[in-house]
């Protein structure tokens, strides 16, 4: 069996545990980078889509409206 310097080991076991640091901090942003964009699609889009619709609804309704008269004055050229 080789004898390995004791330095070396010790820096095998920081280089292992900075890589599986470094593992667990990308599964963690992957896993975090999936809710909130399964939560942007599921709740948030379908909410801004509906408040988008009812401006639109709103602003169809005070355009159509029988109330409005036109107070201007005639022009005349």
């Amino acid at each position: 069996m080789k004898k390995v310097a004791k330095n070396s080991v010790l820096m095998e076991r920081l280089h292992k545990g900075f890589v599986l640091t470094c593992l667990g901090i990308t599964i963690y942003g992957m896993t975090e980078m999936g809710m909130r964009w399964y939560r942007y699609f599921t709740v948030l889009r379908p909410q801004i889509k509906e408040k988008e619709r009812l401006d639109k609804l709103q602003l169809l309704a005070e355009g159509s409206s029988d109330v409005l008269i036109d107070t201007a004055a005639n022009l005349k050229m």
